[in-house]
């Protein structure tokens, strides 16, 4: 059986779509595309996966390079912002992550302790009737 429309022609509109719904709503295409190619076109999942990265990362690398030819990027400002939000997620990583030993010296631990109210003083119950079944 032939298809009645191209697949390249099938790529095209849900590529047309996808960034159509990126355009409106600022979500990732990648979120959008890579289920799309799985579900859709039946393409493997770590096909469709990396081909989501390697358009990504191209482009996002195509994007630093414009914006830093045209001197739009604030890179003081980006350079900060960075370093606090690395410097977070590691640390917070560090901590939750259960059986390893964490990079701060015990000294600097933040201790948990129960407060003074604890347990709390039970609820009296609510009075209630039963009714009969029918």
């Amino acid at each position: 059986m032939e298809h009645l429309v191209s697949p390249d022609v099938l790529y095209g509109i849900s590529g047309f779509c996808v960034g159509v719904l990126v355009g409106m709503t600022g979500v990732g295409g990648g979120s959008l595309m890579t289920p799309l190619l799985i579900l859709l076109f039946g393409v493997h999942p770590t096909t469709a996966v990396g081909t989501d990265l390697l358009f990504a990362a191209s482009t996002k690398a195509t994007g630093t390079i414009v914006h830093a030819a045209a001197r739009t990027v604030d890179w003081m400002r980006t350079t900060n912002k960075k370093a606090v939000a690395s410097s977070s997620a590691v640390e917070t990583s560090v901590e939750e992550c259960p059986g390893q030993q964490s990079l701060q010296p015990p000294a600097t631990r933040m201790e948990v302790r129960p407060s003074p109210e604890w347990p709390p003083e039970p609820v009296p119950a609510i009075a209630t009737t039963a009714v009969p079944a029918p």
